[in-house]
């Protein structure tokens, strides 16, 4: 993964890190059913992509698979981690339902990371340039 990349990503993953551990002080308005878990599948699609589009970009690319899989693994292992140390922070816990949106945000970033790198490519072939 090429250095700025890899900056954004980790910048991203503490942002996401630090929203998740702040206590919860005041009660959030619903302004949607499940709206928590949409947030949680919003900020893992993010993170996903960032780490799928950075894998993309390397000096020598690797193959999609490896991409989808290392995407996928790597930000659900770190919604994991971040659940798990939820469990210490007042007014926060471990929810499984945290988890499976974290996955699903996971894999839906990692769908939207290769349709935008396979539109990206076409659009440049037809070019005639490298992208």
């Amino acid at each position: 993964m090429r250095k700025k990349y890899l900056f954004i990503t980790i910048v991203y993953a503490i942002f996401v890190f630090w929203l998740s551990i702040q206590p919860i002080t005041e009660p959030t308005p619903d302004l949607f059913p499940y709206q928590d878990k949409v947030v949680h599948i919003f900020l893992y699609t993010i993170l996903s992509l960032l780490i799928a589009l950075g894998m993309g970009k390397n000096d020598e690319p690797y193959l999609t698979k490896i991409i989808f899989t290392l995407s996928v693994i790597t930000s659900f292992s770190y919604g994991f981690f971040i659940e798990i140390c939820q469990i210490f922070v007042p007014t926060r816990s471990f929810e499984v339902w945290d988890l499976l949106a974290n996955l699903i945000g996971s894999i839906t970033g990692v769908i939207l990371a290769t349709g935008f790198s396979f539109i990206i490519s076409k659009l440049f072939s037809k070019q005639g340039i490298s992208p």
